[in-house]
């Protein structure tokens, strides 16, 4: 049992072709969130200088939100068999994931070409820039939540 057949099947099973690029990407996601300090800052910083030139600053994004369900639930309130405040909830709730999702997507999608300067002048995990990604979204959702 010692010919080449048998050696051929250890080495496939020793190292699998696929185990290098998932077990790189494994430990890039444990580097990004062990440099947790740097993506939240870096997001934090984003949030900060959208909102900077307003009046309101960061207020904006609740008083935005608050404007957009009741203007949704006063001009479509009549149309609904439910009751003003249950489709009030209802609009806010859907709104806040309604904006999630399309954040996830249109930011999922440029998340590399956005930060292509970072990449490719730092030795930051690819995985970081996602996170600042996902942390600069969520920041949104989570005072729309409070407030719906």
């Amino acid at each position: 049992m010692s010919g080449p057949i048998h050696q051929q099947s250890n080495q496939n099973v020793a190292s699998p072709s696929w185990f290098q690029p998932v077990r790189e990407a494994v430990l890039d996601l444990y580097r990004g969130v062990a440099a947790r300090e740097v993506w939240t800052a870096f997001a934090w910083d984003e949030i900060q200088n959208r909102y900077r030139r307003s009046t309101l600053g960061l207020a904006w994004l609740g008083l935005s939100y608050l404007l957009f369900v009741f203007g949704i639930a006063l001009f479509f309130g009549g149309f609904s068999d439910l009751g003003d405040g249950a489709f009030v909830v209802h609009v806010a709730f859907g709104f806040a994931v309604y904006s999630l999702l399309l954040a996830m997507i249109t930011d999922g999608a440029a998340v590399f070409s956005r930060t292509a300067g970072w990449v490719k002048s730092s030795t930051l995990p690819y995985s970081t820039y996602v996170f600042q990604s996902l942390a600069r979204i969520a920041f949104p959702f989570c005072i729309q939540m409070v407030i719906a």
